[in-house]
């Protein structure tokens, strides 16, 4: 007998005009180094950014990283300077991220725990999305849909041209089920 065993992949969906309150993954304390090293505070020190690229290292970010560097952000802030994607790819590899919060505007993100799941800590906010990692699954039938779309947002307003709709099983393992353009 064989058994094909396929594995699942990540991908991530939306939630827009939302972020998850107090319930981040800690950055300064934590085991992926990555995540340390990119604490807005850590990397970018306590510079107002105004535009610079340069972090507290001297070091030169053409895509301007420390930009996400806010004057009110608290030294012990669990806000990470790097664009999206470097985001999406650290929370992919920690089992304990659930989700994103994605500034906008500014390159700055929070990696959320799984306490994110409950919508009670979503705060409405138009400069904030929560970017939610799901795991695609094969031929798997939903037992329940639903869409993560803020009320009143439209895809015109969002700024993206895709909609993710996730997905989840009856054991709770989210995929992505469908994406409407």
């Amino acid at each position: 007998t064989a058994a094909l065993d396929c594995p699942l992949e990540v991908k991530f969906s939306h939630v827009f005009g939302r972020y998850c309150q107090f319930k981040n993954v800690n950055a300064h304390f934590n085991f992926h180094p990555d995540v340390v090293v990119n604490s807005c505070t850590r990397k970018c020190g306590d510079v107002d950014t105004n535009g610079a690229i340069t972090d507290a290292f001297g070091v030169d970010h053409a895509e301007g990283w420390c930009l996400g560097n806010q004057p009110e952000l608290e030294r012990h802030a669990n806000a990470l300077c790097l664009p999206r994607e470097e985001c999406e790819s650290l929370c992919k590899m920690m089992d304990d991220c659930h989700s994103i919060d994605m500034h906008r505007l500014f390159p700055r993100c929070y990696l959320n725990t799984e306490q994110c799941e409950d919508t009670q800590f979503h705060i409405q906010h138009a400069d904030w999305d929560i970017i939610v990692k799901a795991h695609v699954a094969g031929d798997e039938t939903p037992t329940t849909l639903t869409t993560q779309v803020a009320q009143g947002d439209s895809l015109a307003d969002t700024g993206v041209d895709t909609v993710t709709i996730l997905a989840s099983l009856a054991d709770g393992t989210k995929y992505v089920a469908d994406e409407l353009r």
